[in-house]
């Protein structure tokens, strides 16, 4: 499996001093990769810097043979995104929605618009107008806004934020399809350990700006009984030793 993704020693330091220092990691085609840690630990700094959104400092960047500071046009090709607040044009409907958005892509066509709709469940109502959308609704549109173009890299942060069961159930069941149909290199960043649970295959642990430990999940849950014990334990065995 090649590397889809690959982070060296990247650093970026805030005026604060808080950021993220020396974070390696890399994911491969089909994995769906968690990213865990408490508020502040780094990890929506880590999305943004792979998406250009942040300026690194150190290290370096790339998607496949693609390096982001030398061939940044077809770098920034290759990536959906959905990191913080979701913000529509509360006077669109969903269909207008995804037609701005693919304007950019001459190659979709009205049935793939209509397809991811479907997906995640707001076919019927893609000729209402977001600012009817509950929160979770909205966070559906952005989902399938970023899946639209069939990138090659998925970075979601949060994105299970304020949805129904049934929302995060269609969600995690199409984050697995994406992965495994379309073969998208997929990385989740979520306070829901659970819905990380649920899908990942690989999780990393985030905390004070550091990566301090990847694993399968599979192993992770050899030793724990959940993801969850698993986060806790590696968290407080580094707080005390710190």
């Amino acid at each position: 499996m090649s590397n889809s993704i690959e982070l060296k020693n990247v650093t970026k330091k805030y005026k604060t001093n808080r950021g993220v220092v020396n974070i390696n990691l890399s994911t491969g085609e089909g994995e769906i990769f968690g990213l865990l840690g408490p508020n502040g630990a780094g990890k929506t700094t880590t999305l943004k810097l792979i998406t250009g959104l942040l300026n690194k400092q150190e290290g370096s960047i790339s998607i496949g043979d693609k390096e982001m500071e030398k061939d940044y046009e077809s770098y920034m090709k290759q990536i959906g995104c959905m990191i913080g607040d979701v913000r529509l044009y509360p006077n669109l409907n969903a269909l207008q929605h995804m037609v701005l958005v693919t304007n950019y892509y001459t190659s979709i066509t009205d049935t793939r618009r209509n397809e991811v709709l479907d997906k995640v469940g707001l076919s019927q109502f893609v000729n209402e107008r977001t600012r009817n959308y509950s929160t979770g609704m909205k966070q559906r549109l952005a989902f399938a806004m970023s899946v639209i173009h069939q990138p090659k890299v998925l970075l979601l942060d949060e994105p299970f934020s304020g949805m129904d069961i049934e929302g995060k159930s269609m969600i995690r069941t199409y984050i697995k399809y994406l992965a495994e149909k379309e073969g998208m290199s997929i990385i989740v960043s979520s306070h829901l350990i659970h819905d990380i649970e649920d899908i990942a295959t690989r999780v990393a642990i985030m905390d004070r700006g550091e990566i301090i430990k990847i694993t399968n999940k599979e192993d992770a849950l050899k030793e724990h009984k959940t993801l969850e014990d698993y986060f806790l334990t590696s968290i407080k065995d580094r707080r005390v030793t710190a």
